[in-house]
């Protein structure tokens, strides 16, 4: 029997063949754009918030190098810094913060430097704001001054000091147009400095109790109208400074009036004056027990004569006193408010001495951030010695510098004041 034979086809199989259609590709492309656009709306979103935050930064930078950082501290106090408390005034443009200058013909300013008289430090120590390489210090967006003179010393920071003691700095933005836009990195972007920043106004300060300390064992006076107190502050990158003539002195606020009103006697170290026979007059309500005199408060003046010292030879000469116990020499008699002396030791204790009233003439006196000093001041107009610190003598510079010191204090805005120095206590040698 014959079996049944198969045949298989073999020839090859037809497969079905698959593609995009033309919608699809048309929807792949629009989603890659979508992707695309996205990708960079963000990222030049991230690019401008970047650019802003930059010039914010820089914003701060300007302030901080200005005037100071309110929020530094050093060992426990506030620190002192910036260009106001080195200078004493604001800048007059951004560059003055990197070099010293707005122009390049303008004089190198004053450098940093002690003055003897005052014991400060004043002037230019930057620069203050960190350039790096580069020479300038623009904002974020790069922006420039189509004002070649302009931009060298505002590097395309508009600088507003129209309104006196007070600073505005801007940056106008992406856009580089000065205004509002109602996208945001193109508005404007500024810091304002007011005098709150960097003023501190001293109340009060007009009147102060002085007291002579005399370390020496020598008698010594303060002759009539030979002496200031002097408010020492930087003005212009040097120490204030006073003027040629008695009279326009009178007018400077940060100076008192002159004084002692009479001759003052200086009690040395010992608390021993001693005195030649003679009278002189002590304060109603004195009483004489032998040797010790129970003085009132008041002022002992000594006749020209009992105290062998200029100009108490010729002159009358005061101390100011509290009540208390003085020892007189023997023999001396009182007689109602005149005591008749004899020669001899004449002694007051320290703590008997009356400090005298001084002050500057401001009652209300606005003092930039920084350190400042009270000092006693030789006013000898004309004289060689004129403005010398006083060490017990203006006539002879006997040392150099002073070996007695200012009375010194910080001053930082926005911060209580500190308290006057009451009495301040001036020590001579």
């Amino acid at each position: 029997m014959m079996s049944r034979l198969v045949f298989i086809d073999q020839s090859p199989c037809k497969k079905a063949i698959s593609g995009f259609s033309l919608l699809e590709l048309v929807l792949v492309l629009f989603l890659m754009g979508t992707v695309m656009l996205t990708s960079l709306f963000l990222v030049d979103g991230a690019d401008d918030q970047a650019r802003y935050e930059n010039t914010k930064n820089k914003l701060t930078m300007i302030k901080h190098a200005i005037v100071g950082n309110a929020n530094r501290t050093l060992n426990g106090e506030l620190e002192i810094s910036g260009f106001v408390a080195d200078m004493g005034r604001l800048p007059t443009c951004i560059r003055e913060l990197v070099d010293g200058k707005c122009e390049d013909s303008d004089p190198i300013p004053p450098l940093w430097t002690l003055n003897i008289a005052s014991g400060l430090w004043a002037g230019w120590r930057g620069p203050y704001l960190d350039v790096a390489t580069s020479s300038v210090f623009r904002d974020g967006w790069g922006n420039k001054d189509t004002d070649a003179i302009e931009d060298a010393s505002n590097f395309g920071w508009a600088y507003d000091d129209s309104v006196l003691g007070e600073l505005t700095i801007t940056s106008v933005g992406k856009d580089g147009a000065t205004g509002a836009s109602t996208e945001d990195y193109t508005a404007d972007v500024s810091i304002q400095i007011n005098q709150h920043d960097y003023e501190v106004n001293l109340m009060g300060w007009n009147t102060l109790n002085l007291r002579f300390n005399n370390a020496s064992s020598a008698v010594k006076t303060a002759e009539i109208d030979l002496l200031r107190l002097k408010f020492n502050a930087v003005d212009g990158g040097a120490i204030n400074t006073m003027l040629a003539t008695d009279a326009g002195r009178d007018g400077q606020d940060f100076l008192s009036l002159t004084f002692p009103e009479e001759n003052l006697i200086l009690i040395p170290s010992t608390g021993v004056i001693p005195v030649t026979t003679g009278t002189m007059t002590i304060p109603v309500g004195s009483s004489l027990d032998a040797t010790t005199l129970t003085v009132a408060d008041g002022v002992l003046t000594f006749s020209a004569g009992r105290v062998n010292l200029a100009p108490c030879i010729l002159e009358d000469c005061i101390l100011p006193v509290k009540a208390g116990a003085v020892s007189v020499p023997a023999g001396s008699a009182l007689a109602g408010n005149t005591l008749t002396l004899e020669a001899g030791g004449f002694f007051v204790p320290a703590s008997l001495v009356a400090p005298i009233d001084v002050g500057i003439k401001s009652d209300n006196l606005a003092a930039t951030v920084g350190v400042h000093s009270l000092t006693i001041l030789c006013n000898k107009v004309g004289n060689q010695y004129d403005a010398k610190r006083y060490d017990g003598n203006c006539d002879v510079d006997l040392s150099d510098p002073p070996v007695n010191e200012p009375y010194s204090f910080k001053l930082a805005p926005r911060q209580a004041a500190p308290l006057k120095p009451n009495p301040l206590i001036w020590t001579i040698k």
